[in-house]
């Protein structure tokens, strides 16, 4: 969704609530810069994606797992 800051400032809160029932951003065009509104929950996830996607080792590890068929994971944890 696209929307001018004018509308922005009219009703923000129902672009909080479309931004976080939707999972979209809501683009939101200024006179002379933009800007994006994402809900809480999605800002969270991306850092939580960010942070993961920086830890080599735990990335890697997470992608060899997700390329393990289910008939060769253990049922048993050996931590």
């Amino acid at each position: 969704m696209i929307i001018t800051s004018v509308a922005e400032q009219d009703d923000l809160d129902q672009l909080i609530d479309d931004a976080t029932m939707s999972h979209l951003p809501m683009f939101i065009v200024g006179k002379t810069n933009n800007g994006v509104l994402i809900a809480e929950d999605d800002w969270y996830a991306i850092q939580q994606t960010l942070l993961i996607e920086s830890l080599v080792e735990l990335n890697q590890t997470l992608k060899e797992g997700m390329r393990t068929p289910i008939e060769q994971c253990s049922n048993k944890l050996d931590w």
